[in-house]
């Protein structure tokens, strides 16, 4: 046996816990596309795992952008922090759903779910003595719900891409679906340079869609 890593067994299931509770998000259906109509939507950890490979490639890329155009002000970005605020960004919404505005809960009292729900993820790994994964988890949800780094606001934004890049791919599939709104939404939304670059790349590919059926 490896020696490498080491948990106690307490420690093992804590993170278990914690695993089976982040794993509900495969069961979260999108709310959005549930009321638009979409048939089979995704679920909260499909939107999340294509948001955190958007980190990875984008923020990869604009640091590169930034290291070899030193007269440009570019700003950089922890590409690791980047990954782990995509990976956390809804995770909440393992506890308490995708909840939108249309569900007629104040934010106050969303942001109020959320957080707990956060609170208890954290203090169940701190008390199988996984205190510090819970630390980690628990800061970078709260870095992303603040928005204020260069990560949360990279982050941010890539959460309104994935949103159109799904769009467009469920208008591709069905044809009589006009989800053109999202795409307007996200491109109001959208803050960073980089956000707005692939939206607009976004936006060229809709205008290849068919017209809609009826």
């Amino acid at each position: 046996m490896s020696s490498v890593s080491h948990l106690t067994k307490e420690q093992a299931a804590s993170i278990v816990d914690f695993l089976r509770t982040a794993g509900r998000l495969k069961r979260v259906p999108r709310a959005g596309w549930v009321r638009r109509g979409v048939p089979a939507v995704e679920s909260v950890a499909d939107h999340s795992l294509r948001v955190a490979m958007a980190a990875i490639a984008t923020a990869a890329t604009t640091n590169k952008n930034s290291a070899t155009n030193k007269d440009q002000l570019v700003e950089t970005v922890d590409l690791a922090r980047c990954i782990g605020i995509a990976v956390v960004h809804d995770l909440a919404e393992a506890v308490v759903g995708d909840i939108t505005p249309h569900d007629g809960i104040s934010k106050e009292e969303k942001a109020r779910r959320e957080t707990g729900a956060i609170d208890d993820m954290r203090d169940g790994l701190a008390g199988g003595g996984c205190g510090d994964a819970g630390e980690a988890i628990s800061q970078l949800w709260a870095e992303y719900e603040a928005g204020e780094t260069p990560e949360a606001r990279l982050v941010k934004d890539l959460d309104k891409v994935e949103m159109a890049i799904q769009a467009l791919e469920y208008q591709e599939e069905h044809t009589q679906l006009d989800l053109s709104s999202f795409q307007q939404s996200a491109e109001k939304a959208t803050k960073t340079q980089a956000g707005h670059a692939l939206l607009e790349e976004v936006a060229r590919r809709r205008r290849d869609l068919p017209p809609l059926s009826s």
